[in-house]
């Protein structure tokens, strides 16, 4: 009986181990799921984290860039117009349309105009001598309760606006005297102190709704007596400059918001991920960009610490392990990155003045020669230097275009559009700002069928194709030609010089960035970003610039596929490998 008994127990000791054989198998797997969820969980929230992290603060500098170069750019028009005003001893309407006309508005800019200084005494003949060349033109102030148009009340000073373009802009603002509103009153008075740009804090621009921008000034000074004149001004709306310039990657991961903390004591942390302090006009601002709502940038937080909490009560260590690890890749590579950015920051800035020298030369050298033989010169001449004063100024804003390119592309910022393109029609446009003395060595040859275009986006053909014309005036010989031509089921656009062929080793080393091949004797050398830009844009849309020398001929080719080859519209971002 006892034999029997053991036997059955044996049975059942076995019975019981097999029965918990699939639990033990069932709690090692979930033990292993758990595990492999707390690792993955882990993995998942840092990748995130750091992703978000770095994107709001890439966002971020794109937007603080964006401020600076939208700042900088409209104070170079007020300089501009400053020096207008300096070299002249009367500017009429007609002269001061025409320059704003060639200098053109930088965006967010509602337009330029000019303050005349006007004792109170002097306003009457100050108001009937604009009259004649503006009918109806009357100084008025802005009544404080139905913000209607009133005449100016007794003031020992006036600062009536004088000229305005465009002249239909902000409800037609001329007259309007800026002594009246207190705010502007202290800004223009600051500016009457210095030479350097004063804004305003944050106002209601004239007839519109939202205290959202602000009012540059400038002074402009008697070059004989010192003693102020006048100012440029212009109205700004940061939410028009910012929404104009931020790329729509930017925008549709990031928020921002622009705050003038100038007269504030509070110096506590901002609440947002990245915030930085920018000086404007003798004024502080704070830009602060957070994580937009609803982007792949937001994470549930509360839910990744559930699991972490669930996965650290079952394997602690392993996390910890993976974590510290992680972390340490992720460092190394941001310190590489940095590294890079460091070294290529200093190689742009150490070439970018050489650059802006050239026209800021002759600005200054034109202004000079009307400030001290205004008086002697005939009126054709002067005119002609205000264009040529134009014309420098509009190098300048091309120049900027290139660099603020080269500056999107190494932050991975710059979008270009795929539409179809007619490359004669871009060619003719970028032939026609030149000035007569480049158009006329320009000479077009068109060998393509007028129904084929090219796919591309058309600002960016254009700029190609001005950065190519330029490289072959400056150091090409002189003749130049441009050869339009389909090829191998490719839209061909050739510049062609006949200058001195390029040396062997050069051919590619040309289109990186801040190299030159030429030096030539009586110029001074660019930045060297301009076919280093070209070739970019050219392979952003499918295509590419290449270099060839055939006879006596120097030839870049600008190449791009036929809009029948993608007959749909896309988009190509400067880093596809963050696109994918």
């Amino acid at each position: 009986m006892s034999a029997h008994g053991s036997d059955r127990g044996v049975r059942a000791g076995s019975s019981r181990i097999g029965r918990l054989r699939p639990a033990l198998a069932a709690g090692t797997v979930a033990v292993g799921l758990l595990l492999l969820t707390v690792v993955t969980a882990v993995g998942s929230w840092y990748r995130a984290d750091l992703r978000a992290d770095r994107t709001v603060t890439q966002g971020g500098e794109v937007v603080v860039n964006e401020v600076e170069q939208a700042i900088e750019s409209a104070e170079a028009r007020l300089v501009a117009a400053a020096g207008l005003f300096r070299a002249s001893e009367e500017v009429t309407r007609e002269e001061f349309a025409t320059f704003v006309e060639d200098i053109a508005l930088a965006e967010g800019m509602g337009g330029i105009g000019y303050i005349a200084l006007v004792p109170s005494g002097e306003l009457d003949d100050f108001s009937a001598r604009v009259a004649a060349e503006l009918p109806g033109y009357r100084v008025f102030e802005l009544d404080s309760e139905d913000g209607g148009r009133v005449p100016v009340g007794p003031r020992p000073f006036y600062y009536p606006l004088q000229w305005f373009e465009p002249e239909e802009a902000f409800d037609r603002p001329h007259g309007f005297d800026s002594g009246s509103d207190p705010t502007r009153l202290a800004a223009l008075e600051r500016a009457a102190t210095t030479d350097r740009m004063i804004a305003s804090p944050f106002v209601r621009l004239f007839s519109e709704a939202d205290q959202d921008g602000f009012v540059m000034y400038r002074r402009v000074v008697d070059p004989n007596t010192g003693a102020v004149e006048g100012f440029t001004v212009s109205g700004i709306d940061v939410g028009e400059l910012l929404a104009a310039r931020i790329p729509e990657s930017v925008g549709e991961t990031v928020t921002w918001q622009v705050t003038d903390v100038t007269s504030t004591s509070d110096n506590s942390n901002p609440s947002s991920e990245f915030s930085r302090l920018l000086s404007v006009g003798g004024r502080t601002w704070r830009v602060e960009v957070a994580a937009r709502d609803g982007s792949p940038l937001a994470t549930d937080a509360e839910q990744t610490l559930l699991v972490l909490i669930g996965g650290l009560l079952v394997s602690l260590s392993a996390a910890t392990v993976a974590y510290l690890l992680y972390r340490r890749s992720e460092t190394n590579r941001e310190l590489e990155h940095l590294r890079d950015l460091t070294l290529a920051k200093d190689r742009f800035l150490a070439s970018v003045s050489h650059e802006l020298r050239t026209p800021l030369t002759g600005v200054l050298g034109y202004a000079e020669l009307l400030r001290d033989h205004n008086d002697s010169l005939p009126p054709e001449d002067r005119q002609a230097m205000i264009r040529s004063v134009a014309d420098q100024a509009l190098d300048l804003g091309h120049i900027i275009e290139d660099l603020l390119v080269a500056a999107r592309t190494e932050l991975n910022q710059l979008t270009i559009a795929k539409v179809p393109v007619c490359p004669q029609a871009q060619v003719a446009q970028v032939i026609e700002a030149y000035g007569a003395d480049i158009a006329a060595k320009v000479k077009v040859v068109d060998q393509l069928p007028p129904p084929l275009r090219a796919l591309g986006d058309p600002s960016r053909v254009r700029q190609i194709i001005r950065n190519l014309i330029n490289n072959a005036s400056r150091y090409g010989g002189p003749r130049i030609e441009v050869r339009i031509d389909e090829v191998d089921q490719m839209i061909h656009v050739d510049i062609a010089d006949n200058g001195p062929p390029l040396p062997g080793d050069a051919t590619e080393k040309i289109f990186e960035p801040y190299q030159r091949a030429h030096h030539t004797s009586g110029q001074p050398d660019s930045v060297g970003i301009g076919l280093s830009i070209a070739r970019t844009l050219a392979r952003l849309m499918d295509g590419d610039v290449t270099y060839r020398c055939v006879g006596n001929w120097n030839i870049f080719r600008l190449s791009l596929p036929p809009a029948s080859l993608q007959p749909e519209p896309v988009a190509a971002a400067a880093d596809r490998s963050s696109a994918s």
